[in-house]
């Protein structure tokens, strides 16, 4: 076990050779994938030098001159091209280029097709080839056009030597006698299996690394695409991821809410760090939640001020109603939460809610921390609105009123001065109609109030 894991831990730290060059991961995989194959092309050369070497005793009590022209045509050539295959593969640990991998590939070519043509044509030996002729294609990036032009080249030349050795076997004799055919057979046979179960298991292993480099990536992908639909709507995000830009869009008609805790500063001296962000925490979560209950976007929180809209990104027609039926829940909620801290004797927040309605412009702008946001008077106004309104109350604008009479009861407030505009038509959201509410209770809408809102949808 101790070998094995000696073998495998300077198998990776071979693999790596150069990989420090290289950024990102896709160059780091093919610098590996090539470093990988130069050491299976050294495990096989060793191989076939044992095999060599052990042909070669055949002929110790032979004619020496035969042996001496068995070794310069065979083991010589072959411990040359193991030599030259392990200086291509310390050579990649000091060039970010892949040319020693591609001259050791072009070299390795070359001297197996000359090794074959040497052979007898029962030794089938210059079919060895054609294991290599998958292998340029998975060495070089897809992006790298003169190495896979090199790769072309290669696999060309890997079907041109089989040719030719098939045709030079089937009509002339070997360069040189070799031993008892029935042991070229054997030999031949053994290191053909031996080589493709070698290239077969590596085949093997880069589809196991490919595949999980894909699921990777694929993780890694929806992890990215779930945060970014944290920030942006879908179909912007997906404009975003197919050209790079968004186009802001013109509403005709849309409704903004905005919050606001009152007395925040004097609640936030009394709680710690901790405790602030906490609740801040838990109430802007149920916010969210309340937005996508009602087919609102959220927009962002500055500071204890929240904001969203109805109708955007996609238009409809109901977004008015929506957002008073989302300012209900909230308020609903902030009361329970308000008796909640009083039986426990604890601090409690009180809010403030503001709708306004009309035309506005909604887009992504920037290049970098994107962000969905909303421009126009419109929704200057809900602001407005809302640091017009009471503690605990929802107030809205006569536009937003228009837009919810039939649904609401609303409370008329008069015209109320604001910052920077000329008195605005107020009016205090109390409630669904009864006669469109659960028991009257102006609360949770019924089945006439659904049929309603549907008729309205259009």
């Amino acid at each position: 076990m101790k070998i094995l894991s000696k073998i495998t831990s300077l198998w990776l730290r071979w693999s790596d050779f150069g990989t420090h060059f290289f950024p990102s991961e896709s160059g780091k995989k093919y610098r590996r994938i090539q470093n990988q194959l130069i050491l299976v092309f050294i495990g096989a050369m060793i191989s076939l030098n044992g095999v060599i070497a052990f042909l070669a005793l055949a002929y110790r009590a032979g004619d020496s001159g035969i042996l001496f022209r068995y070794l310069m045509v065979y083991q010589l050539p072959s411990a040359a091209m193991l030599v030259f295959l392990i200086i291509s593969l310390l050579s990649m640990r000091h060039t970010a280029t892949s040319y020693p991998m591609i001259t050791a590939l072009v070299a390795g070519v070359l001297f197996i097709g000359l090794l074959g043509i040497a052979q007898q044509p029962e030794g089938l030996f210059y079919l060895y080839n054609l294991a290599l002729l998958p292998i340029p294609y998975i060495a070089v990036s897809r992006s790298q056009r003169l190495h896979r032009r090199v790769a072309a080249v290669v696999t060309a030349g890997v079907l041109c030597i089989v040719m030719s050795s098939h045709w030079f076997l089937a009509n002339f004799a070997p360069l040189l006698p070799l031993p008892e055919p029935w042991m070229v057979k054997v030999v031949s046979y053994i290191t053909v299996f031996s080589l493709l179960l070698t290239l077969a298991a590596y085949f093997q292993y880069i589809w196991r690394q490919n595949t999980a480099t894909e699921e990777n990536l694929e993780t890694e992908r929806k992890k990215s695409d779930k945060l970014l639909l944290n920030i942006l709507p879908l179909h912007v995000a997906e404009e975003l991821k197919e050209f790079g830009n968004t186009k802001p869009v013109l509403f005709d008609s849309a409704t903004v809410m905005f919050t606001d805790f009152v007395g925040f500063t004097r609640i936030a001296e009394q709680l710690s760090p901790e405790e602030l962000i906490a609740e801040l925490d838990r109430c802007f979560s149920y916010f969210d939640s309340v937005c996508t209950k009602h087919s609102l976007e959220k927009l962002k929180t500055i500071g204890d001020a929240y904001m969203c809209a109805g109708g955007v990104p996609i238009a409809n027609r109901t977004h008015a109603v929506d957002c008073c039926l989302a300012a209900l829940d909230i308020q609903a909620f902030m009361e329970t939460l308000k008796k909640d801290c009083e039986a426990e004797g604890r601090l409690y927040w009180q809010l403030r809610l503001g709708l306004n309605s009309g035309h506005l412009v909604a887009g992504v702008i920037g290049e970098q921390k994107f962000s969905y946001d909303i421009w126009g008077d419109t929704v200057n106004t809900a602001s407005r609105a809302e640091s017009a309104g009471d503690a605990g109350r929802i107030n809205m604008t006569g536009a937003t009123y228009e837009l919810v009479k039939d649904f609401f009861v609303c409370e008329y407030r008069g015209s109320i001065d604001v910052k920077n505009k000329n008195p605005l038509a107020m009016y205090f959201l109390t409630g669904i109609r009864p006669e469109l509410s659960v028991d009257g209770r102006g609360q949770t809408p019924n089945a006439t109030f659904q049929k309603l809102y549907r008729s309205a949808l259009g």
